[in-house]
């Protein structure tokens, strides 16, 4: 979704998993930790949405500053 909203995404191409094992042989148990996967996943698509507003805000600032640079020439003729 963030994509066809124009927000470069890239989430990492490998995602580190916990296991946890319980159980018997015979009736063995498997648990994930999802939950850090998914923390991790949040953290990274914060920073990517951090570095995407810095990039917009950087741009908006030059913009501003090329316009007043702009005016200030033609009033300065």
């Amino acid at each position: 979704m963030a994509v066809n909203k124009g927000i470069p995404v890239k989430l990492g191409e490998m995602a580190d998993l916990s296991f946890k094992t319980g159980g018997t042989l015979a009736n063995p148990i498997l648990r994930t930790e999802l939950k850090e996967v998914a923390g991790d996943a949040v953290k990274e698509m914060q920073q990517l949405a951090v570095d995407f507003a810095k990039a917009k805000l950087d741009k908006a600032k030059q913009t501003i500053k090329d316009s007043l640079t702009g005016v200030k020439n033609q009033v300065l003729k």
